[in-house]
């Protein structure tokens, strides 16, 4: 198992946009064992658009990547119509420091 897994892009608080990176996997772990999670689903017009899935659930396109962390293995392609989604809550995003609060 790698300990790093690229994610395209992750939100920094330093700079205040988007860069490219890795993140640790511990972190993805985290982030799909949120025990406050809610569990949502791949709606129609959201097909491979975790941008759209993120503008639903947290209110903005800066979390696209928790989405894709959350929820893929293979990343867009694995967004299909009907999936079912992990949520990460918006405590546990901010307490593991990966981005400001939503």
């Amino acid at each position: 198992m790698r300990k790093y897994d690229f994610v395209r892009n992750i939100y920094s608080k330093e700079i205040g946009d988007k860069i490219k990176g890795f993140l640790p996997n511990t972190i993805i772990e985290a982030l799909k064992s949120d025990p406050d999670k809610i569990e949502g689903s791949v709606m129609i017009g959201m097909e491979y658009r975790p941008d759209k899935i993120s503008a639903y659930y947290y209110g903005s396109t800066d979390y696209d990547w928790i989405i894709l962390a959350a929820n893929t293995t293979k990343g867009l392609q694995d967004l299909t119509l009907g999936k079912k989604l992990i949520i990460p809550s918006v405590n546990t995003i901010t307490s593991l420091g990966v981005s400001n609060a939503v």
